[in-house]
């Protein structure tokens, strides 16, 4: 055997021992994660994401520029941004070329020492040609960076039946469909926000856009699993109250979909609280 054929084996030997030290690592460290951030991190390996791919027609030069200089109105308190991506979906029920774009943040790559993502987004209905934007509503999302981390614990990566992918910078920030059968497409979009990352799912209402789920504050509220026919989604909400005798609170609730006040509702609700045991290293129930 040459020595480029040891050199070969050599580094995929390397390879394969940095990913199982790389699980090692989150497992020592579980006291500072929660049972879900640990079992998602050592699940990485398993998940495979099958992308829906979306024909991408092309946009006339005039409708590009508008979109891609677009200034920010006065009514919304929000700092002009710059635009960093965009998708086309049938938002509004126009029945018209319907195009949310994202802006990034202008002034500068961090806020408050993290790394800014996307500050606002606003969706552009075009007329029945195709030819001009004829409303443009603001679509009330903002988010920190994603990093690998954020992603996994959002839930999206393998909720793949949410709808199709919302990708910036190589994380997947969201989904987008009409999982309600409303006949209106759903933004499914998580925020990060300092150690918080929560759900921003919005619909419009024939007016603007606004947020169809509300779980109150939380630390996480990944998505667990989904039930396409009963309109169900199921999330464990997680936090880290501010209690010497709690380290640790997790509710498994599901929410199903209201066409009657255009919102989720609490289908079910189950709360454990949770205090970390050093001496066996495990999250032990507080009953």
């Amino acid at each position: 055997m040459t020595k480029n054929c040891f050199l070969f084996l050599a580094a995929i030997m390397l390879c394969t021992y940095c990913q199982k030290r790389e699980v090692a690592i989150v497992q020592e460290n579980a006291e500072n994660y929660s049972p879900i951030t640990v079992e998602a991190f050592a699940d990485v390996d398993d998940i495979i994401i099958q992308p829906v791919q979306v024909e991408e027609k092309a946009i006339p030069e005039a409708i590009r520029e508008a979109i891609e200089n677009y200034t920010f109105p006065g009514t919304i308190r929000v700092d002009q941004g710059l635009y960093a991506f965009q998708i086309e979906g049938s938002f509004t029920g126009s029945g018209n070329r319907e195009i949310i774009a994202f802006y990034r943040n202008r002034y500068s790559d961090y806020i408050y020492g993290f790394i800014a993502s996307i500050n606002a987004a606003f969706c552009f209905v075009c007329d029945s040609a195709g030819e001009e934007i004829e409303n443009v509503y603001y679509v009330k999302y903002r988010t920190l960076a994603f990093d690998r981390a954020d992603e996994f614990e959002t839930g999206l990566t393998w909720t793949t039946n949410l709808g199709r992918a919302i990708t910036y910078k190589d994380r997947i920030i969201g989904r987008v469909s009409d999982f309600n059968g409303n006949g209106r497409e759903e933004l499914y979009l998580y925020s990060v926000s300092g150690m918080n990352i929560g759900p921003y799912f919005l619909e419009f209402n024939g007016n603007e856009f606004e947020y169809i789920i509300n779980i109150g504050t939380n630390d996480r509220a990944p998505i667990i699993n989904i039930d396409p026919i009963e309109k169900v989604i199921n999330l464990r909400i997680m936090n880290y109250p501010d209690n010497p005798d709690v380290d640790f609170s997790e509710g498994m609730n599901s929410y199903i979909w209201n066409d009657t006040v255009h919102q989720y509702e609490e289908l079910t609700s189950e709360y454990k609280k949770y205090r970390w045991d050093r001496a066996t290293r495990e999250y032990e129930e507080i009953e």
